[in-house]
Parts: structure tokens; C-alpha cells; sequence
């Protein structure tokens, strides 16, 4: 088949691999979709901000506010100096904060609170503590994926990270104050609005259509080629059964323009079915092909070697791996479908990787030998085979100062190898890492501050540092208040697992009452316990024990590693 113009075009990427999605603080322009009521925002390097604005006659709908409150200021001038039309409503599309955390600077001229924000009826329930709980890696693995410790392509040294600025909200995030169904109509702005879902496990995601316009308006559930399907930082495994139910739902649909928060828009009744129907395809290509395969006993890392694509998607645009990629896509099925067991029954109960490490090392001969081995490779023009041999002697001990210098070169080299930027600059983040230029605690630590979160967030962070070590045996429960919020908790350590509650514990062994910023000097471990008891920014009531008791079962910050353990 042929693929019609105009496609949406690929983001464009920057020397170092690093994707050019536009300076938080630079306004983007504001671009018409023609004989649509809606606009793109787009920078200067061609990336598109995570926003649509549509107009109706009655004022404007945001259809995402983009990526932080930063990004939600250059947002909301582009809107102002463009449109001469206030905001009527605000649309989550997608529950990433990515999407949203834009709102409370877009809507700084309005009253928060009257301009409605509205999202999928499951979207709060999707937003779990479950998932609060490994943000913080998620943003590590993130910043290694967009390349955020990188600087230039000459300069392999890490790049500050910016912090929040002093008049960035804590929580940028508003909450939807109206939440909605799919195939629900309603009128926004005076546009006839009706609402689609993906109908499965992602239900939160959001997707309009405009009905007296033809004109669809879609978030992250379809991106410019099918090798999004799956980002290398980590995402749950997206099950083709979410996409293919919005793709149906879109396919029924009168659509003579289809616009995105991350695809250029497209045009024509025709070029939108050939996107969609071949879009839709592959996806379930992929699906069954996988399935296929995990059917015969194929082990994980067998099956993604063995889905040959069709000839006409690879000569078509479908595949271009510009965020993720097709078979990263497959071996999230596997674990989707087969959990982490590959079926063999040596995997069960393997060696630790360490004692493999050291005793295959052994028997090749030695460190030495082994990293002979890794330089011929290299040499050779396999930096995989080089990595992996220089990573068994990174494993054996961490700390090994040739085997850490052999396994940065050939990341590095992998990464020059790369074509998708984001695991290209994987390649180079782990390099910086390994090579002791990157520490990715540091990292963590600028994008993840609990300092964004709500005291309950932060407290129920406390569940992932209780060391059993330092907690067995250990009953304790104790009341915490806010003395500037008002707020109060129970915090109760039992059997090595911590549980919080909100209100006053019906019984507790004491009490501490501090503000909230002494909470987050408290768990990044600016100050310790005893410092900020004895300073008076945490009052205790009764007797200290029981609290030095429980923070003793808490673990400081851990030091953060991918490659070096």
C-alpha cells in the first residue's frame, strides 16, 4: 500500500541523542490545524508541547497543560498572547503528570476551581500509591532514557540538573474536578464534545471527538509509528487489547483530522484510515506473533529474534524506532502473559550473579583473560560481546577499576551504534555511570524530591525503607501532626511492615508534632531525628522512645545503581 502525506513527522532529536522537546521556558508558536478548531503548540526545533487547544464559540478547551508548571507558564503566554478567549475547561487525556502538571500556571488567571478539569471516571483510582511508590526509579530510568545527565556529543561529562524554581508549587498537579464516561457527549465552549476511551486496563486514557467538525483529538494512546508502543524506561506492559479498542472506536468514526499532544496532525478522511487500519495491524501483528511463539516454549529472550515484520511496514514509516521499539513491545508480552518464570527449570534458583560472575571468570582464566577478550571485541566490531564480557567482571567486584574501564567503552560504543536516540543515550548515561562521572542518587534526587509530594505521599514512602534487619521484633505505633497543615496520621511498624492512616491512632505510644518541611528535611536525611528533636522542629509528646524506636527501623536513603552491583 502507499503511505499518503501528509505523516506525522518524527521528533527531531539533538547531537547528543536527547530528544528536542522545547525549553520549558520558551513560549512555543501556537499552529492552526486547517479547517479544524484546533491548534498545536510547537517550538522552535519541531517538538510539539503536550497541549491542544481547541476553540468553540464560547471560549477554549486545553486538552492536556503540559509537562510542569514551567512548561504550563510558556503554555498559558502562547494562549494569551494568541487567543483573545478565556479557558472554559480543561481536559486530562492522559494521567502521566507529564500531561497535566501544567494546569495550576495555564490556569493562574482563572480562579482554580471554576474552570472545570475533567478526566476519565477511573482516572484517580489509577493514580495509586502503588504506583507513587517507584516514581522515584521511574524518573532515574526516565532521565537515562531522554539523556538529562548528557551533555553535547563532545562532552561526556554530566549536566546540572535544573531544580524547582522558588516559585514552583510544591504539587503542581490539580486534581479533575468532573469526571466523565466513555461515549459520554457534553458541551464545552459551545464545541458538541464526545468522549472515547482505550475500554481496558489503561481506561483512564482519555480521547475526544469533536462532532460537528470531524475532527478527533487524541493523547499518548497513539504515537507517530507502533514502536512507541514501549519506552525503555519501563512502563506495564501495554496488552494490544487497550490499543486495538481505541483504534476500532476511532475507525467507526467520520475522522477528517486527527490531532495529538504528541502527533502532528493529519488530514484527510482517506490518509487517516490507511494510518489507522495499518496502525491497528501491526499492533496485532505483533501481539499474535509473540503469543505464537510463547506458545512452542520459545524462552523470553528467543522471541524477540523471531518476529520477522512484513515488507510493507518496514519500507513504510510504521517502525521507525524513535521512542521504543518493536520487540522491547514482544518481551513485555512475554512477562504480561508468563510473569517473570521463563519456563526452564535452571532458571528457577539461579546462582547469584555475583558467584556466576567470579566463578565463570575462573574458568575462562581470569580477570585479565576475560578482559583481553572484551577489548578483541570491541576491537572486532561486537561492543555487545565486549559489554557483556565486561560486565562479568563489574559483577564479580563492582569496584574493579579496568573492568569498569572496559565496560564503559564499549557502552559508549554501543551507544555511537545506536539509531534510537533513547537507547542511545542509555548506552551513554549507563557509561557515565560506570565510569564514576553519573551518580544516579544525585540524579534521583533532583527530579524526585519529596518535596512535590503531600505529607501522607511522603509518610506512605516510608513503608519502602524499613530495613527487617533493624526492625525485627519492633511493635511501635505513634501519632503525626502537621502543625501547618492541620493534618494527622498514624504511623504503625509491626512484623517489619509500616502502614499509615489518616486521623488520630486510636492507640499510640507517642506523639511528634513538626511542619512539613521539617518532614522532608527529615526523610532526605538533611537532618537527622535527633537534631531536629533537639532544635525543637519536632516536638515530641510523651516520651521519645517509641519514635527513635521506629525511625531506627528506617533505612537512609539508598545509594542507587544500575550497572554497579
Amino acid at each position: 500500500m502507499s503511505y499518503s502525506l501528509p505523516y506525522p513527522e518524527p521528533v527531531r532529536y539533538a547531537p547528543d541523542g536527547s530528544p528536542l522537546r522545547g525549553d520549558a521556558l520558551e513560549v512555543p508558536e501556537v499552529v492552526p490545524v486547517e479547517g479544524a478548531p484546533a491548534w498545536n503548540l510547537r517550538y522552535e526545533d519541531g517538538s510539539i508541547a503536550d497541549c491542544v487547544v481547541l476553540r468553540g464559540p464560547d471560549g477554549l478547551v486545553l486538552v492536556g497543560t503540559g509537562e510542569g508548571y514551567h512548561q504550563g507558564r510558556a503554555i498559558a503566554a502562547a494562549i494569551e498572547e494568541r487567543f483573545d478567549a478565556p479557558v472554559r475547561a480543561v481536559v486530562y487525556g492522559d494521567r502521566r503528570d507529564g500531561h497535566c502538571s501544567g494546569t495550576r500556571a495555564v490556569l493562574a488567571g482563572h480562579r482554580i476551581g471554576r474552570v472545570p478539569v475533567l478526566a476519565h471516571e477511573t482516572w484517580q483510582e489509577r493514580r495509586t500509591p502503588h504506583h507513587q511508590a517507584v516514581s522515584s526509579i521511574v524518573a532515574v530510568r526516565a532521565a537515562m532514557q531522554y539523556g538529562r545527565s548528557l551533555r553535547g556529543a563532545d562532552d561526556r561529562g554530566p549536566a546540572p540538573l535544573r531544580p524547582p524554581a522558588v516559585d514552583e508549587p510544591p504539587n503542581p498537579l490539580v486534581p479533575p474536578t468532573v469526571t466523565v464516561r466513555h461515549n459520554q457527549e457534553m458541551t464545552l465552549a459551545g464545541l458538541r464534545v464526545r468522549f472515547l476511551s482505550t475500554g481496558s486496563g489503561e481506561e483512564a486514557a482519555l480521547s475526544l471527538y469533536l462532532v460537528d467538525h470531524r475532527t478527533a483529538v487524541i493523547t499518548t494512546d497513539v504515537h507517530a509509528a507502533p514502536s512507541n508502543l514501549s519506552a525503555v524506561e519501563g512502563v506495564r506492559a501495554s496488552v494490544s487489547a487497550d490499543w486495538r479498542t481505541l483504534l476500532t472506536r476511532l475507525s467507526t468514526l467520520d475522522i477528517e483530522y486527527l490531532v495529538g499532544t504528541r502527533l502532528s496532525p493529519l488530514r484527510g478522511a482517506e490518509n487517516i484510515r490507511d494510518f489507522l487500519s495499518v496502525y491497528h495491524d501491526i499492533v496485532d501483528y505483533l501481539h499474535d506473533q509473540t503469543v505464537r511463539h510463547m506458545l512452542a516454549g520459545m524462552p523470553f529472550e528467543d522471541v524477540v529474534q523471531r518476529i520477522p515484520l512484513p515488507p510493507n511496514v518496514v519500507s513504510g514509516p510504521f517502525t521507525r524506532p524513535f521512542h521504543g521499539n518493536l520487540l522491547g513491545s514482544a518481551a513485555q508480552y512475554c512477562v504480561e502473559y508468563l510473569g517473570w518464570f521463563s519456563g526452564n527449570a535452571v532458571d528457577m534458583a539461579p546462582t547469584p550473579r555475583g558467584e556466576r560472575a567470579r566463578r565463570g571468570i575462573a574458568l575462562m582464566g581470569g580477570d585479565g583473560r576475560v578482559l583481553r577478550a572484551s577489548a578483541e571485541a570491541l576491537e572486532g566490531g561486537d561492543p555487545q560481546w565486549a559489554a557483556e564480557l565486561a560486565r562479568m567482571v563489574v559483577e564479580a567486584d563492582p569496584g574493579d577499576a579496568p573492568g569498569r574501564a572496559a565496560l564503559t567503552r564499549a557502552l559508549r560504543a554501543l551507544g555511537d551504534n545506536e539509531a534510537n536516540p533513547l537507547r542511545r543515550n542509555w548506552y551513554h548515561s549507563a557509561a557515565l555511570e560506570v565510569s564514576g562521572e553519573l551518580r544516579l542518587s544525585h540524579v534521583r534526587d533532583a527530579l524526585a524530591s519529596p518535596a512535590s509530594l503531600s505529607p501522607r505521599e511522603i509518610l506512605d514512602g516510608l513503608r519502602f525503607r524499613v530495613a527487617p534487619e533493624r526492625s525485627a521484633g519492633t511493635t511501635v505505633s505513634i501519632g503525626v501532626n502537621l502543625s501547618d497543615t492541620g493534618e494527622h496520621f498514624g504511623v504503625r511498624l509491626r512484623n517489619s511492615v509500616l502502614r499509615v492512616e489518616a486521623g488520630i491512632p486510636a492507640e499510640w505510644n507517642a506523639g511528634i508534632r513538626l511542619s512539613r518541611d521539617t518532614l522532608v528535611d527529615l526523610v532526605t536525611d538533611r537532618a537527622s531525628l535527633t537534631e531536629l528533636m533537639e532544635t525543637g522542629a519536632i516536638e515530641v509528646q510523651g516520651v521519645p522512645g517509641p519514635v527513635e524506636e521506629l525511625w531506627d527501623a528506617i533505612e537512609p536513603r539508598p545509594e542507587l545503581s544500575l550497572h554497579l552491583r
